[in-house]
């Protein structure tokens, strides 16, 4: 996506989805990782959301 390509971030889950979508949400999660890794990023592990959110809880 456009925004991983200008250094920003992403998130997809199921309320991402359009209305009436037969995809669940591992299928929309493996599309949105193969479509960061395509814009040369790389999907955050929850252990590096975490500590991110924390990061910037603590800045606040």
């Amino acid at each position: 996506p456009a925004a991983v390509e200008r250094g920003g971030h992403v998130r997809v889950g199921l309320e991402d989805a359009p209305w009436g979508s037969e995809l669940g949400n591992v299928r929309w999660v493996e599309e949105a990782v193969r479509s960061v890794r395509l814009a040369g990023g790389e999907p955050a592990t929850a252990a590096e959301v975490r500590a991110a959110l924390r990061s910037a809880t603590a800045r606040a």
